[in-house]
């Protein structure tokens, strides 16, 4: 969790004083330990996390040299304060994102890509954009490669991830999502005429090109056991390596694999296989994805997605890119 700077003077200086005025008091007064010495007292907030502190230690030399661990009434008082100064540092930290960082992929069109000018375009830009501006927040883009999505945001190279990723039962024991901004299907596409139908047995054998990472990927695993499958770190790639004839059919986005592939005329002569497929991933759509407990933002980003569905901001977002219903009912 992002964490405030800290603020100089105030109830976290008055705390961390009285802490070195106690442990001078006890050095100077108990007669009890006429040679104490105070050892240092670091008392540090983790950058971009929860504060924390480092003990305090409070000892003395006895006449044959050995020390003891502590002296019980210092301790006490000193951990008081500790607790009571980490207590004050969390409460002041608390973030109100006001500024987030967004990740984001760049080879995902027409939901993310680098337009002529360098600059990001796509769907999932301007929701991310959209979002930002309902919650009254600064939205910086990050751009990762699609492999990397998840360890970036437990590392915290950013606060949230809006990159067409598909929620999956798998998926939400690394991260939390918001509500769905948006649910198509799943499209296979080969040769036109290469296959009648979608099923295993119509496969067995042969070489499926698909996303890695992906509950595309999944379900090919699941369900395809006896044909082979060629993984890409790209949608794109799916339809680049099937081009080129690296494999004999490529499943993905149905909306991917129309804009950047079946439209153009590297797709001529290809078509797509049977019906659009709807995965049962475990819970469905695409979301938004948090690191595990961060309910403040995910609940601001939910609200917000809520306003701009209801003000019909999303539906002139989405028919910006699509000349069907992309909401998934949500």
């Amino acid at each position: 969790r992002r964490t405030a700077p800290a603020r100089s003077g105030g109830r976290r200086s008055s705390v961390a004083a009285t802490v070195a005025a106690t442990a001078r008091r006890h050095q100077a007064s108990d007669i009890d330990l006429p040679n104490s010495d105070v050892r240092a007292a670091t008392l540090s907030p983790t950058r971009g996390g929860r504060g924390t502190t480092r003990c305090i230690g409070v000892s003395r030399p006895l006449a044959n040299g050995v020390r003891p661990m502590f002296n019980g009434p210092v301790l006490f008082t000193v951990a008081m304060l500790v607790g009571l100064y980490a207590t004050s540092v969390a409460q002041a930290q608390a973030p109100g994102w006001a500024k987030v960082r967004v990740g984001v992929e760049g080879n995902y069109p027409p939901f993310s890509k680098l337009g002529p000018d360098g600059k990001l375009v796509g769907f999932d830009i301007d929701i991310a954009f959209a979002v930002c501006a309902r919650m009254k927040a600064e939205c910086t883009l990050v751009q990762q490669e699609w492999d990397g999505m998840m360890p970036a945001l437990s590392a915290r190279k950013f606060d949230m991830i809006v990159a067409s990723m598909t929620v999956s039962d798998e998926r939400k024991k690394a991260a939390d999502f918001s509500d769905p901004y948006y649910d198509v299907p799943s499209r296979w596409v080969a040769k036109a005429g290469a296959f009648k139908d979608h099923t295993p047995a119509a496969f067995k054998g042969k070489k499926i090109i698909v996303l890695r990472n992906s509950p595309r990927a999944k379900h090919v695993a699941d369900q395809y056991k006896e044909s082979r499958v060629l993984l890409v770190t790209k949608e794109t790639d799916v339809y680049l390596e099937l081009a080129a004839g690296r494999g004999d059919i490529g499943f993905g986005s149905s909306v991917v694999s129309s804009d950047a592939f079946l439209k153009r005329p590297e797709g001529k002569g290809f078509a797509q296989v049977g019906a659009t497929v709807r995965l049962d991933g475990g819970g469905g759509g695409v979301g938004i994805a948090f690191r595990k407990g961060e309910d403040a933002l995910r609940l601001k980003v939910n609200d917000a997605l809520k306003s701009i569905k209801t003000d019909g901001s999303y539906k002139k977002l989405a028919d910006k890119y699509f000349d069907f219903d992309v909401s998934g009912g949500s």
